[in-house]
């Protein structure tokens, strides 16, 4: 999010009521060092290459630790949200990029960190209809195949794509900070890097394992370099966690009061002035625009169905799926437009998710308001 100075204030949002209300897994510090940091950005924590940092947590289970393997550390409850997959809250504090000369800044509340295990969504014995956030097993996925290959036993479409459940891989990093810095500067609304850290060990089985004994082991591959992606955002929730419908009516309504919150506290207006329909409004006219920035310098994104990857400031995040086409490639055509078409359908699920009817008028003309945006900063 931008902060002007004189009109814009700092982007708290919900976040007493978010702080209250957060889900929290355990996580353990683990042996690291970090390998990069972000110059760009006013930091709240002090972080050196080449040195460990505090920062750097792994999932664990709790409370089955043996004294020798827990190192008499009491392990840190951290925020995690379902559909996260392998990352985790950090914190929430104020931060901004380094000063501009033009007075304009971008500002930053949530903190989270990716590759640090992995988030598994599992049923609330309470409430089966709900599904909350658990410690997973760090374990190599098997390659992507289709229903056609397994039923005639053919190897997968993709063999040589390898990962592990929870691990984030240093060439991964490192590509998302290069989209996030370069998308940046094209204008587009995202995340940003703060650090990467490497990791030396991971906890498994509730056990520390050295990066060469899980690799030994077969938990990650031997090609691969784990470490954790430190990241800025505005808030960290995405629109998924109101179109999975995953979440209880409660927590969504928090989750939307926060972006709501946050959005008006950076444009600077009356909250009064700023209501559900013009928070929608903006909404969908800012993903838009993210949208045709992409594909107007050739980038196809790939991962953005079911709003996965869409924040509901109306950030796009998350870029170790993105593919060059080129502005004039026989292929980015139809890809653009699959691409845009997949985000509109997104978008109207999560307007119907908040109370809009889908033939009224008003969702048609929010949705008009995306289809605008998107063809007017194409071009």
């Amino acid at each position: 999010m931008k902060f002007e100075k004189g009109r814009s204030e700092f982007p708290t949002g919900a976040a007493p009521e978010l702080e209250s209300q957060k889900e929290m897994l355990p996580a353990v510090e683990v042996k690291n060092h970090v390998v990069w940091v972000n110059p760009d950005l006013d930091l709240p924590f002090d972080l050196k290459v080449g040195e460990p940092t505090k920062l750097g947590v792994f999932l664990s289970e709790p409370g089955r630790f043996s004294f020798l393997n827990f190192l008499a550390q009491k392990p840190k409850n951290l925020e995690a949200e379902v559909h996260h997959n392998r990352s985790i809250l950090l914190g929430r504090v104020i931060f901004a990029e380094k000063e501009k000369s033009e007075g304009e800044r971008q500002l930053f509340r949530d903190i989270d960190i990716k590759g640090s295990g992995y988030v598994e969504p599992v049923s609330d014995s309470d409430h089966p209809q709900r599904t909350i956030p658990s410690v997973g097993e760090i374990k190599l996925k098997k390659p992507a195949q289709d229903f056609f290959q397994r039923l005639r036993g053919l190897p997968p479409t993709n063999p040589e794509a390898i990962a592990s459940y929870g691990i984030l891989d240093l060439k991964d990093a490192n590509q998302d900070y290069g989209f996030a810095e370069a998308f940046h500067e094209y204008g587009i609304r995202t995340h940003r890097v703060v650090a990467i850290i490497e990791l030396d060990e991971i906890i498994s089985d509730r056990k520390r394992l050295s990066i060469a004994k899980a690799k030994a082991k077969g938990l990650i591959d031997k090609s691969l370099t784990p470490v954790l992606e430190v990241r800025a955002f505005g808030t960290h929730a995405r629109l998924m966690d109101i179109t999975s419908g995953k979440n209880s009516k409660e927590k969504t309504e928090l989750l939307l009061k926060d972006a709501q919150a946050l959005v008006t506290q950076e444009l600077g207006v009356e909250p009064s002035q700023f209501t559900k329909l013009e928070y929608a409004k903006w909404l969908s006219k800012v993903i838009g625009k993210n949208l045709a920035l992409l594909h107007k310098h050739g980038y196809l994104h790939q991962y953005l169905g079911q709003g996965h990857n869409i924040t509901l400031d109306g950030c796009l995040v998350d870029f170790d799926s993105m593919k060059y086409l080129g502005e004039n490639s026989p292929e980015s055509s139809d890809s653009f437009e699959s691409e845009q078409n997949d985000t509109r359908i997104t978008l109207e699920v999560f307007l119907t998710m908040i109370d809009y009817d889908a033939n009224s008028d008003i969702f048609k003309e929010i949705v008009q308001e995306y289809k605008t945006s998107y063809e007017e900063n194409k071009r």
